[in-house]
């Protein structure tokens, strides 16, 4: 079937701001990762060093006898 009208019409919807579509991709990529236990268990296994550092120092820090 042949399109017999091809004239020029102007966009007559609403513009979003630019850039805005990557935080739909962005979230949806992270709100798939985050579903996983697996990585939500190897995310907390990773902030473990830093948990026991930052303590380790907030100890040392206020309490010099220890």
């Amino acid at each position: 079937m042949p399109i017999h009208d091809q004239s020029y019409r102007r966009y007559s919807g609403t513009r979003e701001p630019r850039g805005g579509a990557w935080m739909v991709v962005g979230t949806t990529g992270i709100r798939t990762i985050l579903a996983k236990k697996l990585f939500i268990g190897l995310m907390l296994l990773a902030w473990l060093p830093f948990t026991v550092y930052a303590i380790r120092i907030y100890l040392a820090s206020n309490y010099p006898q220890v």
